[in-house]
Order: structure tokens, then C-alpha cells, then sequence
């Protein structure tokens, strides 16, 4: 027999340099394992200066492994959110070739996976959002504008700035030639001359200047 079972029923196990007690029925409870081979004396193990067997892996994974044959339950010791341990014990499971505990493993990786993926997704839903309403907020604001409207030609000076006329040229010229009435001034609306005003100032410098039309 590999294991030396006291005459209490307790087996030591030197694993990693740790010495840990159990019994023969909590390592023969996980059915064809490891440790069912290593009790029933199938395969030879070092042992150390105590004469212990001793298993070269590591202690703290171990005794996860090993309270998961207790309880047959990883969550009162194991943190299932933590996914680089799950990885680490995942591979001492197989390696003891504990075949319950190598399922809840592969269980709760899945599930870490899945997780992991939803919460990317909904960051990635958030971000878009976050960019789609930049847009709106930005669009509902419309063009900057400056201080004022310029006219195409870029001479800075407003669409709507009265528009002089000279009164009494005839062929549109400077206002050298101009009457007593001096210059006048017609607005513009909406780019065009407001025809009643045109009218009005066409007929008044007819008359000074004593021209039917």
C-alpha cells in the first residue's frame, strides 16, 4: 500500500512540502482518481524523510482539490469570479484526475467567459450611445456663425446696409452730378429692392428733373 494509514484511519500526504491529513474514504470519494490508485497502492510515489508520500504540486491548489473531495462544493473556498485561479485549478483537477471537479470547473470558466463577453458588449452599446447623442447635441446647435453676415464677395459688408441711388443721373453714374436731393437710400429685403420705394424714387427724381414717365 502507497499510503501509511495510522491506526486512527488518517493518511498523510506531503504535497509541495506541506503535509496534509485526510482520510481514505474522503480521497477514494471522488471514484477512479488519482489518489484511488495512489491508496490502492497501484503505482510507486517518493516518499520523504518521514516516510510520507509526496506529491511535487502545489499545496495552496491542493487544498482546494482536497476540500472539494470534503464538501464535493468549490464555493465555500474557491472565488468562481476569479478566472486566471479557476484556470490554475482546473489543471490540478485534471491532474488528479478529479472528474467532478474537472466538470465545475469547466462550468464556472464557461460561465466566467460569458460574463466577461456581456459586460464588453454592454461597453461597447454605452460608447455608442455616448457618441450617438455627441452628434445630436451638436447637430441641434446647428453652424457657428460670426459676428455678423458677410456679403459672397467677402467686403464685410451686410446684406441688409442700405443701398445708395443717385437722384439725378440718368445713366446710373457717380453722384457728382447729383440735385439737391443729394443721395438716397433704399433698404433691401430678403435680397431684393422693395418696389414701392423704387418706384417712389424714380418718380420723385423725375419730377426734379421735369421728365414725364
Amino acid at each position: 500500500m502507497a499510503c501509511v494509514e495510522t491506526s486512527t484511519g488518517i493518511i498523510e500526504l506531503n504535497v509541495g512540502g506541506q503535509v496534509f491529513s485526510t482520510t481514505r474514504d474522503t480521497l477514494m470519494s471522488a471514484g477512479d482518481s488519482f489518489f484511488s490508485s495512489l491508496v490502492g497502492g497501484e503505482f510507486g510515489v517518493h516518499r520523504d524523510s518521514k516516510g510520507l508520500p509526496f506529491i511535487d504540486r502545489d499545496p495552496k491548489l491542493f487544498r482546494h482539490v482536497l476540500n472539494f473531495l470534503r464538501s464535493q462544493c468549490t464555493s465555500l473556498v474557491l472565488d468562481k469570479e476569479n478566472k486566471s485561479q479557476l484556470a490554475a485549478l482546473q489543471a490540478e483537477a485534471e491532474f488528479y484526475q478529479v472528474s467532478p471537479l474537472i466538470k465545475e470547473l469547466q462550468m464556472r470558466v464557461a460561465l466566467t467567459n460569458r460574463v466577461e463577453a456581456a459586460a464588453h458588449a454592454a461597453a461597447q452599446w454605452q460608447a455608442a450611445e455616448r457618441r450617438g447623442r455627441s452628434r445630436e447635441r451638436k447637430a441641434s446647435r446647428g453652424p457657428q456663425r460670426g459676428s455678423g453676415s458677410q456679403t459672397p464677395n467677402g467686403d464685410g459688408e451686410s446684406l441688409s446696409q442700405a443701398t445708395t441711388i443717385d437722384d439725378d443721373s440718368e445713366d446710373g453714374g457717380s453722384d457728382s452730378d447729383s440735385n439737391e436731393g443729394g443721395t438716397r437710400t433704399t433698404p433691401l429685403s430678403q435680397g431684393r429692392y422693395e418696389e414701392a420705394a423704387h418706384a417712389s424714387l424714380i418718380s420723385q427724381a423725375a419730377s426734379n428733373m421735369d421728365v414725364d414717365f
